[in-house]
């Protein structure tokens, strides 16, 4: 097992049990960071560090980097010369420490079982292309720059932005892209990225479908037209940072295989369940993980969130903007798309990875099977507005003639996927089928890995 400097410090820190390693490791967009924030809320808990291994998605990362910011969350030097002890609670996203195999080191750092948070994959995904669509005029990006000079060349009736330079430069770029102002400046856009320009490009893209700009496309498509097929092309640009990997949930499926075969506990967690029953879910992860319970884990007030992270910029604290402005943990009324509203490439590693490994690990979760029925059962509020009432309707959350407002709705019929995975016997209820058929296809499939291991065990009894 190669590790390096700071990996040996903390060892060494662990070894002599004046440092304790809380581990929490799921796929993006599952409610991690707010578990993360609750559990750092524990009175012995006195340090967050946040995925240290994300760096991994850059060429040339040295895992070793990633211990690091462990041990400086910690205090680094000036902890270690003290003779104190301290406990830090690390949350790691699943494909970040699958590079490598990164995760085999990281879990011999800790004594305590390895929590695993999972949520309905469409709910997660989901979030996640909004949140990277949401910061693409934030960074810059070359790949996807050339993506849209192409799109734009094809637009204006050219084969590539090769062609359409050329055009434009012999006549000197006249009524063409008022923003592409210099034949210099021409010759250097392929190679060159321009933040400037690539907003520049992505408004042209965005007045060519009848909006006025990016950012008004990205809210009626993302959020009231709710067309994400709409933006596949983009999402397959550049795969190290707007492209969506298979790996997220496979990793995962990986680790805690990896677990098991070493004999070495771990916890599920579904965060919807967390979400709705917070007090008790939070309350049983203290138990079983030995630490003690504070209120201030589900309702820290007005007290800022701070974890320890080196994620500063706008465009990576986008992805927080929901957890900073909380005060408390809030309930799952997120309601999930329709497998078929994903762009196909996405639809595909749904299908095949997330859905069946989120289904396989939701059997093992804490929450008991009576309280499974209990929150299918639980009620909460969803707003009903005159541009989301049809959309509701289709889907199946609203199933009488309401008005705008707030109505209370039933979680399994909010989130029908969640609801399976904790009530197989759902399938077969016609009132929740005739509501719930625009889900069928995910329903099938997470029925369908419910079963796969009695039928296997029949098998063998053959």
């Amino acid at each position: 097992m190669n590790t390096g400097f700071y990996y040996e410090k903390l060892k060494s820190l662990i070894d002599s049990k004046r440092l304790s390693l809380i581990l929490m490791v799921a796929p993006p967009r599952t409610n991690s960071s707010l578990v993360e924030h609750a559990m750092g809320n524990s009175p012995d808990i006195k340090h967050e560090c946040h995925e240290p291994f994300l760096g991994d998605r850059k060429e040339g990362f040295n895992s070793d980097q990633g211990y690091k910011q462990i041990y400086d969350s910690i205090g680094g030097d000036l902890f270690e010369q003290s003779k104190e002890s301290t406990t830090v609670a690390v949350k790691e996203m699943s494909q970040w420490i699958g590079i490598n195999d990164e995760y085999k080191n990281l879990i011999e750092l800790t004594n305590s079982p390895v929590l695993i948070l999972i949520r309905n994959p469409l709910l997660s995904v989901e979030s996640r292309m909004r949140r990277v669509l949401s910061t693409l005029d934030m960074r810059i990006n070359l790949d996807f720059q050339r993506w849209l000079l192409n799109y734009v060349a094809k637009k204006e009736g050219f084969v590539s932005w090769e062609y359409f330079l050329n055009y434009l430069i012999q006549r000197e770029n006249k009524n063409h892209l008022s923003f592409l102002r210099d034949n210099e400046g021409l010759l250097r856009l392929y190679d060159t990225a321009l933040l400037t320009i690539q907003n520049e490009l992505l408004d042209y893209m965005a007045k060519k479908d009848g909006y006025v700009n990016w950012r008004e496309l990205i809210s009626k498509k993302l959020y009231t037209e709710k067309d994400f097929k709409y933006f596949g092309d983009i999402f397959k640009v550049n795969t190290r940072r707007v492209g969506f990997k298979e790996t997220e949930f496979k990793k995962l499926d990986d680790q805690v295989k990896y677990l098991e075969s070493n004999r070495k506990s771990y916890y599920v967690v579904d965060t919807t369940d967390l979400r709705a029953i917070p007090d008790i879910i939070i309350k049983e992860i203290c138990r079983r993980m030995h630490i003690s319970y504070s209120l201030k884990m589900i309702d820290w007030g007005t007290e800022p969130v701070n974890f320890y992270t080196e994620q500063n910029q706008e465009f990576e604290l986008v992805w927080y903007d929901t957890l900073y402005a909380s005060t408390k943990i809030k309930p799952p009324i997120d309601i999930p798309l329709t497998l078929s509203m994903f762009p196909d490439f996405v639809q595909m590693y749904l299908k095949k990875y997330n859905l069946p490994i989120y289904a396989k690990l939701s059997k093992s979760k804490i929450t008991s099977k009576n309280r499974r029925r209990y929150l299918n059962e639980k009620e909460f509020n969803v707003d009903v507005s005159k541009e989301n009432i049809a959309y509701l309707k289709r889907i199946g959350v609203i199933r009488d003639i309401v008005t705008e407002g707030q109505i209370s709705v039933k979680i399994k019929f909010i989130d029908p996927i969640y609801a399976l995975t904790n009530e197989p016997k759902l399938f077969n209820d016609a009132e929740f089928i005739k509501y719930k058929e625009a889900y069928m296809d995910a329903l099938t499939i997470i029925r369908k890995s419910l079963d796969e291991p009695k039928k296997k065990r029949k098998k063998k009894k053959k």
